[in-house]
C-alpha cells in the first residue's frame, strides 16, 4: 500500500498502571508509537455523561498493517491526533478485512 491517502499522523498509546507515592493505584497513557493514518468521518451523535447530554463523533481510522498495528485492541488502548492533539477512544478493531491495512472504529 502506497501512502496515498494516509496523510494524518497519529500516536498509539496503551494504559499502563502503578502505584503512587502514597500506595494508591495509578492509571495513565504511554505513548507506544506512531503511524500515518486516514481518518474517515462515519457520524456523530450524543450519549448521557454524568446525567448530560454530550456530543461524540465516530471515525474510522486506517493504518498500515504491521505487527505492531495488529497488536491493537478495544481494552487498553487509544489513539492521539498528533496535529489536533485530539485523543480518540478504540471501539473496535478490525485486522481481517484488509491483509495490508488495520481499521480501527475510535470515538471522540
Amino acid at each position: 500500500m502506497g501512502a496515498g491517502k494516509l496523510r494524518d499522523r497519529v500516536e498509539i498509546q496503551s494504559r499502563a498502571s502503578g502505584v503512587d507515592a502514597f500506595g494508591g493505584q495509578l492509571e495513565t497513557w504511554v505513548a507506544q508509537y506512531e503511524r500515518a493514518a486516514e481518518f474517515v468521518h462515519l457520524g456523530g451523535g450524543e450519549g448521557v455523561e454524568g446525567a448530560r447530554i454530550a456530543g461524540r463523533e465516530i471515525y474510522k481510522l486506517k493504518l498500515r498493517a504491521d505487527a505492531k498495528t495488529r497488536a491493537i485492541s478495544a481494552d487498553g488502548w487509544r489513539v492521539r491526533d498528533t496535529r489536533r492533539n485530539t485523543v480518540f477512544n478504540v471501539l473496535s478493531v478490525d485486522a481481517v478485512t484488509d491483509a495490508a491495512s488495520v481499521y480501527l472504529r475510535v470515538e471522540a
